[in-house]
């Protein structure tokens, strides 16, 4: 999530889908996304070391638990109130979605460095069944559209681009809102990958179905996109 009070732009960044070259282009961030500074690493350290346990164990007392800001979803924004209603209300929020079997391969290339279809199929069939913490981790393996939605599970954001046709839909939204901003660069792409070496119909189906929401959110077909993205 990025956030520019004075441009009024509430953008959702789902994980893998052009976030930081959208954020870089409206300078809506600068300097290095996402790192800590290392006194802030050391602070971050001893507080992990010096907790107390038995309260966090038992969700009591002071709980410190770190939220990846930069993938926080439309109803944890809206849960922690972390921007007022009223500035959510008047800001232009967008975000991007892309084909969910491009985005699940993007998702492991990400993880994981070994690039076979075992290893690919094997860490969607375990992720489904992630039960930890990490916030970031947990951003990842999310739905598209549970970035998207609302406390009520209504689509609260009214812009959506599409990743396959990013600058065609990137420029006309900037025109609409009379945008100023850079031109898209493609920070953090991966390379093109040839989806056919990482889906047979096992792999297939288990995509499909664990990400059954985005595909009928957002229109996308059941059947393989074209082999490279």
């Amino acid at each position: 999530m990025a956030y520019h009070q004075e441009k009024q732009l509430l953008f959702i960044h789902i994980p893998k889908n052009a976030g930081k070259s959208i954020e870089s282009s409206l300078d809506l961030i600068d300097g290095i996304p996402g790192k800590r500074s290392f006194p802030n690493r050391v602070a971050k350290f001893l507080l992990n070391k010096t907790q107390n346990q038995t309260l966090r164990k038992r969700v009591f007392g002071p709980y410190d638990y770190t939220l990846s800001g930069q993938h926080l979803t439309y109803s944890e924004i809206e849960l922690l109130n972390i921007i007022p209603p009223a500035q959510r209300a008047r800001a232009i929020k967008f975000a991007v979605v892309r084909n969910p079997y491009s985005r699940a391969l993007s998702t492991y290339r990400h993880f994981k460095q070994n690039t076979d279809l075992d290893g690919f199929k094997r860490f969607w069939a375990e992720a489904s069944a992630y039960a930890g913490q990490d916030h970031n981790i947990l951003a990842h393996l999310r739905t598209q559209k549970r970035f998207l939605i609302d406390i009520n599970g209504h689509l609260a954001i009214e812009e959506i681009l599409r990743f396959e046709s990013l600058e065609q839909d990137y420029t006309q939204f900037r025109e609409k809102h009379q945008l100023q901003g850079k031109a898209l660069k493609h920070i953090g792409a991966g390379g093109k990958i040839n989806l056919q070496d990482f889906y047979d119909t096992e792999a297939q189906a288990l995509i499909k179905t664990l990400f059954a929401e985005d595909f009928e959110q957002f229109g996308y077909q059941a059947d393989l996109p074209a082999p490279f993205c």
